[in-house]
């Protein structure tokens, strides 16, 4: 039966089979104790849908739009609960504004803006066309937003307040050659950054992006440039003056992360070797570009995977 026969995009996409096509593409919502059970009802048709895209790929698009008006419950159910009064025929956007006036601290403004954006354009199309998995980070944008909505404000503005505190500890090794060790190998950066910071489990997780020096590595096929930034949750950061310490959450695993001088020796020594004074101006630019489109990613990942967790 031809409703039952999968797209055969997700087939040239590496697809061999449903249970395949669904670990990748199909985005799960994880949510706190505080989310309504109508918002996370809501979020599971979408799942569904989701799923039987597999046999027809343009109704991923139509769990895209279906989360965008989980997106209006949502604010709807979150104005009611902090006994704002919402008439029948409100627009998202007005719904938004109010939201905002009410809990500016969960700096929400920008994000519900293009979200609301997005919803018009939806719900008033002007020709059909669709997007696909182009979606998938949006969905998880959306998942986000759907937990921020409904945790207390206080707790969003005291992670923004300790991740500014812990940002301003660390900019020594902001910017500037750094080193760090960690799993018995060493790697030259050029800059050490905390994207953002959850309070889970009694204790502060930080979403950090080391961005290391532009690298040669060899391989069987010759010489290339690397310039791939590094990802890590870290957890009991501690610093000194020339020196960051802290531990892999998932792992325990220590790092470090040094500003003390190095020999060219232990350089030498090191799994990696500097390249110092190239020139590859254009090969840093599109690095530069595919660096900061991938911190965004891992920035979006790590709220989506962590933010369900927060300790309320």
């Amino acid at each position: 039966m031809i409703y039952h026969t999968s797209d055969p995009t997700w087939h040239a996409v590496g697809c061999k089979d449903f249970d395949a096509y669904c670990e990748k593409y199909v985005i799960k919502g994880a949510f706190h104790s505080r989310v309504p059970e109508d918002v996370v009802n809501s979020y599971i048709i979408a799942e569904y849908i989701m799923a039987h895209s597999y046999y027809h790929y343009p109704m991923y698009d139509e769990a895209f739009s279906k989360l965008l008006r989980t997106v209006e419950l949502a604010v709807k159910l979150r104005l009611k609960e902090l006994s704002i009064d919402v008439p029948e025929k409100t627009t998202l956007k007005v719904l938004v504004d109010q939201f905002q006036k009410r809990e500016p601290g969960k700096n929400l403004e920008i994000t519900l803006k293009n979200l609301t954006d997005l919803r018009n354009n939806y719900m008033h199309p002007k020709n059909f066309s669709y997007g696909g998995v182009i979606f998938q980070r949006p969905i998880r944008q959306i998942v986000i937003v759907l937990n921020q909505l409904f945790l207390q404000e206080s707790v969003l503005i005291a992670q923004q307040e300790h991740l500014r505190e812990k940002q301003s500890v660390c900019s020594d090794f902001a910017t500037g050659n750094i080193f760090l060790f960690y799993a018995e190998h060493l790697e030259v950066a050029v800059g050490f950054h905390i994207q953002d910071a959850l309070f889970i489990n009694n204790e502060w997780i930080y979403c950090c992006v080391i961005k290391p020096q532009e690298v040669i590595v060899t391989t069987s096929e010759g010489e290339t440039v690397s310039m791939n930034p590094i990802f890590l949750e870290l957890v009991n950061i501690e610093v000194s003056k020339n020196e960051l310490t802290g531990k892999v959450y998932n792992t325990g695993d220590r790092i470090k992360v040094s500003k003390l001088t190095m020999t060219s020796s232990q350089v030498e020594s090191s799994t990696i070797h500097v390249k110092s004074n190239s020139d590859h101006e254009h090969i840093k630019s599109i690095h530069s570009y595919l660096n900061d489109h991938e911190v965004n990613e891992y920035h979006t990942s790590f709220l989506y995977q962590y933010l369900p967790k927060v300790l309320i």
